[in-house]
């Protein structure tokens, strides 16, 4: 699984909860997870986890708001890749 981890403020989680105030309340659920780095570091860290709510579907400038930073964070080619297959046609 490819990702970054960082370091943000209760704020900053709260702006993703509500990215834009385009996603359902309740559609996203923080969930503690480690994280073994390359270097056998273990991380705890929190993630946001989809909680099916209707037919919600990612919005295009979302998708490539995390392309953008997908490729900022040089992650590897075929993570790009696939985020930019849920684009829509």
């Amino acid at each position: 699984m490819w990702g970054i981890v960082l370091d943000i403020t209760d704020e900053d989680l709260k702006l993703l909860d509500e990215f834009e105030g385009e996603v359902p309340e309740g559609a996203f659920r923080h969930v503690p997870v480690t994280v073994v780095t390359e270097q056998e570091e273990r991380i705890l860290a929190t993630t946001h986890a989809a909680t099916p709510i209707g037919q919600f579907k990612p919005k295009e400038h979302y998708l490539e708001w995390v392309i953008k930073g997908a490729i900022h964070w040089k992650l590897p080619d075929e993570c790009v890749e696939q985020w930019k297959s849920f684009m829509p046609k």
